[in-house]
């Protein structure tokens, strides 16, 4: 059947061979504001680090080296993160919710064998907290998510 001129194809059948499964392109501001949040997550990270090695009553050696080394693991991990290594995020939200159920088991323990809360166990408190909201962040972070997603390349 022949079309006159004045006749025109729909546009949705003609170009529906063109347009079929064709990805969108990422948006630059997307990876530009989930790096934004893993700057801001590295420094909160390094403030939590900070207070545990310097405000902790604790004079234990290897409290303080175990604190040295997970702050640098979870640099690398960060910075994995950066450079869009998806098991990096799921390694360190690992490391982050394991922390924060060691450290609900271990600040219970510690009021009770100290009576009261007192200026260690409330930086504990803060931390485990901290590393809480950080973990749910990179679970739930969409720009984060785009980051380290594949598909987006």
């Amino acid at each position: 059947m022949m079309k006159t001129d004045g006749e025109q194809q729909p546009a949705a059948i003609s170009r529906s061979s063109e347009i079929r499964y064709r990805r969108k392109p990422p948006q630059r501001g997307n990876f530009i504001d989930a790096r934004t949040w893993l700057i801001l997550i590295f420094f909160a990270m390094r403030l939590m680090d900070m207070l545990m090695y310097f405000c902790l009553p604790i004079g234990s050696k290897q409290i303080r080296l175990l604190g040295a080394i997970t702050a640098i693991w979870t640099a690398f991990l960060l910075i994995a993160v950066w450079l869009r290594k998806n098991w990096a995020r799921y390694t360190l939200i690992f490391i982050l919710l394991l922390n924060t159920i060691i450290s609900m088991i271990f600040i219970p323990s510690a009021i009770s064998i100290v009576g009261e809360i007192n200026s260690g166990i409330f930086i504990m408190i803060v931390v485990g907290i901290t590393n809480t909201a950080i973990a749910w962040f990179l679970i739930y972070s969409r720009d984060i998510k785009r980051l380290t997603n594949r598909f987006f390349d």
